[in-house]
């Protein structure tokens, strides 16, 4: 009870609201920054996530591109390589043209015969005919004084550079007087090559 210029309240009661105001006070205060402090917080968090998802989508992007300028360089590498392929054949079959528009030399093909041919091996006659898709084919006829003899002259045939396909028609022994001899039939593709068109 109070009287106009009279305080009736003992002063330890009076102490005791004041602390109890200022106790409320100070756990609102401090409900409210630890309210605030946690919104902060939350707010700080869910942005740090959100950058963390850039940074993970620009990681994954620059990967990507990464990626592809190998696989774009990759592309780059073979596309040459099918270019280098490319100019070769063409200039192969270039020159393979340039060789089926040129007669043959049967000067040097006789010449390279008789370079390359093996011992006790002799030829009675050599024919040609045009075979279609084939080209020249050549058939030897001769004789040789040893079996070894014609298979030596087959071995050549089919070693040279300059014939393909050769292949033994026949081979036949036949007995003059105290003299063996090995006649035979081999027939022979030619190949148009640098040396077989032109004079040496």
């Amino acid at each position: 009870m109070t009287i106009k210029g009279i305080n009736l309240i003992p002063e330890d009661v009076r102490f005791a609201w004041r602390l109890k105001r200022l106790r409320a006070f100070l756990s609102t205060f401090a409900f409210l920054y630890l309210l605030t402090l946690a919104l902060i917080f939350m707010s700080q968090r869910t942005a740090a996530a959100a950058k963390k998802a850039q940074l993970n989508a620009l990681i994954q992007q620059k990967e990507m591109l990464i990626a592809n300028s190998a696989q774009y360089s990759e592309l780059q590498a073979r596309h040459r390589e099918i270019q280098t392929t490319e100019t070769e054949l063409k200039k192969r079959l270039e020159t393979a043209a340039g060789l089926a528009e040129k007669s043959i030399s049967w000067a040097a093909v006789l010449r390279r015969l008789s370079r390359d041919m093996p011992e006790n091996v002799w030829l009675k006659s050599i024919t040609t005919s045009d075979d279609p898709g084939q080209g020249k084919t050549l058939k030897f006829i001769g004789s040789s004084t040893t079996s070894r003899g014609v298979a030596d002259f087959l071995f050549m045939l089919e070693n040279s550079p300059h014939f393909h396909n050769a292949a033994l028609s026949y081979s036949q022994k036949k007995d003059f007087d105290k003299t063996t001899v090995h006649e035979f039939e081999i027939t022979a593709g030619l190949k148009r090559t640098e040396e077989t068109v032109h004079e040496w």
